[in-house]
């Protein structure tokens, strides 16, 4: 990344809002991107001539370059967030092994709803800091749950009720997800 210029850095802070964020990571608010974002959420920068990932961009300001090996990862996994407190350098396989730590990976399935909520371990189910459902919810949903609503409430009932997209509830009864 070349370095960047004073106009750089006043064009950068003009397009992050360090007040309106809900999330936080180790009792710190992010600081959203309020400009421009590609398709997975992340900040976009012009710098000069090159666009950049806004994240990157504020690792730079902060502490210098980055190895061309590393990735800027998140502590806080939301990719709008540009502050540098809740940044990290780290290589692939370290974001590989970020995720999932995190319940990020692949395999993953659920609730995305609270996305952003950092969790502090390898917690599953309702410790894992991205759920939005409990165990006793989960319970509710497979003892009430009937197919088509009948005798019982349907998958539009119940995901209304819980807050979560009804494919949530629909894993949740299919035992994809939630498996005790």
């Amino acid at each position: 990344m070349n370095s960047i210029t004073e106009k750089n850095l006043i064009n950068f802070w003009g397009k992050v809002d360090k007040e309106k964020s809900t999330f936080f990571y180790n009792g710190s608010k992010c600081w959203e991107w309020t400009a421009g974002q590609n398709p997975k959420g992340y900040g976009q920068f012009l710098a000069g001539r090159k666009m950049e990932l806004a994240h990157r961009v504020a690792w730079v300001i902060a502490n210098g370059e980055i190895l061309d090996n590393l990735h800027v990862l998140h502590h806080c996994d939301n990719p709008s967030c540009v502050n540098p407190s809740h940044l990290f350098l780290g290589t692939e396989l370290d974001n590989a092994r970020d995720k999932e730590m995190k319940g990020r990976g692949n395999h993953a399935r659920g609730n995305r709803s609270a996305r952003y909520t950092h969790p502090e371990s390898t917690a599953r189910g309702e410790c894992h800091g991205m759920s939005k459902l409990t165990w006793e919810n989960v319970r509710e949903i497979r003892r009430r749950y009937k197919w088509g609503g009948i005798g019982g409430d349907d998958l539009k009932t119940l995901s209304l009720e819980f807050e979560v997209d009804a494919s949530v509830i629909h894993d949740v009864v299919r035992n994809k997800t939630w498996k005790e």
